[in-house]
């Protein structure tokens, strides 16, 4: 029911309307081992037997009490959404908007004329949540302009494509992001975030930063490319009591290389310290498009030693080099492919989560699903 329209610069905000509270259970988890690569490619073939899949992107929705429509081109405005939810779901309804995020003045900062210097247009926080707890941000598009090739220092402009700040269990569910700096941020006093159904690429850093060590599930994702996974990396030391936990399932991830500080750099699934929260791995790919890069030992190592319980997993190194020694060895709960065999796995999960996902806003370029194809029970079908 449309209770308001308004129309500002080309796009339409529809406040509130009440819906029924109805119950969102999360995904159970299926963990099924996969002992060779010969399991995981069969079963890929042999899915059309299974169970269908059941797409609950943007079925958040169902469960809000108050839900805002947005629609149309914000272009560089930022949205500041802080309506108290007074323990109520809200959610905002993006799913007919696009937004466009810039962290840099210019297109190609350097260190004598960096992201702080220019005329271009910029936007670092085109979505953010301040003050509203229980927000669910539904669907949208967020095409990016953070610059690609050039030094991370100079590059660094803080920005996130999706802020929350004192704004505790927020939800994402099913949008779409390119060319971000962080994509999503839990920042100050906004623990309990949910990530789901969605498709980012191209993180010049943080997929998501969680630097205050609040647990946080993220859930059936796709990630085309980032500099560093999830960030669980503070300035000082932070305790957390009772200790929190970030559970990473049903996704396809993609680690990518970056200059920085003049060479060519890559991240881990982990962006992490001594301190950094617990992890449990599900049902997920973790892949590394190495090009000859460097990379943080320490990261690798906590990313792994960090894990608490997982099941199902991939890692596939895409290069035909040899795994330096800095990326210690995944656990079991990993099968490990290399090469031609990586690659081929990495195209069928990433083909497979994208044909599972029709309803993902799309930027150009972006391939279209096709749902008679998806697979599910098999990696980028979870």
């Amino acid at each position: 029911m449309q209770l308001q329209l308004s129309h500002r610069q080309g796009r339409n905000e529809q406040p509130t309307s009440q819906r029924p509270v109805s119950s969102y259970p999360g995904k159970l988890f299926s963990p099924i081992v996969l002992g060779v690569v010969t399991a995981f490619l069969g079963s890929m073939e042999d899915a059309q037997g299974s169970e269908p899949y059941y797409d609950d992107t943007h079925v958040i929705l169902d469960g809000a009490v108050s839900i805002k429509v947005l629609s149309g081109n914000f272009g560089h405005e930022r949205y500041q959404f802080d309506e108290p939810a007074d323990g109520n779901p809200y959610a905002l309804d993006v799913r007919g908007a696009e937004f466009q995020l810039a962290n840099s003045a210019n297109a190609k900062p350097t260190s004598n004329f960096d992201c702080n210097q220019g005329l271009d247009p910029v936007n670092r926080y085109p979505i953010n949540i301040y003050h509203a707890d229980f927000t669910a941000v539904v669907g949208g598009l967020v095409r990016g302009e953070i610059p690609q090739e050039s030094d991370w220092e100079p590059t660094y402009c803080n920005s996130a494509a999706v802020n929350f700040k004192h704004a505790r269990s927020g939800t994402v569910d099913g949008i779409r992001i390119t060319s971000a700096w962080d994509a999503i941020r839990m920042s100050v006093d906004s623990p309990g975030l949910i990530v789901r159904n969605s498709w980012i690429s191209n993180v010049r850093d943080d997929v998501v930063e969680n630097d205050d060590f609040f647990s946080t599930l993220f859930e059936d994702n796709l990630v085309d490319g980032a500099f560093q996974g999830i960030s669980v990396h503070s300035v000082g030391e932070i305790r957390v009591m009772p200790p929190s936990t970030v559970v990473v399932s049903g996704s396809v991830i993609r680690i990518r290389e970056y200059i920085y500080k003049g060479n060519q750099q890559f991240g881990a699934l982990f962006k992490n310290e001594n301190s950094s929260p617990a992890s449990r791995i599900y049902d997920t790919v973790v892949a590394v498009d190495y090009k000859g890069g460097r990379t943080w030992r320490g990261y690798w190592e906590k990313s792994w030693s960090k894990i608490e319980d997982c099941a199902n997993n991939l890692f596939l190194w895409l290069s035909d080099s040899p795994i330096p020694d800095s990326i210690s060895s995944p656990p079991n709960c990993f099968t490990v492919l290399k090469g031609q065999e990586a690659r081929n796995s990495w195209v069928q999960a990433k083909k497979n989560w994208i044909d599972c996902h029709p309803r993902i806003a799309r930027t150009t370029g972006d391939p279209a699903s096709n749902p008679k194809e998806c697979k599910p029970d098999t990696f980028g079908g979870y």
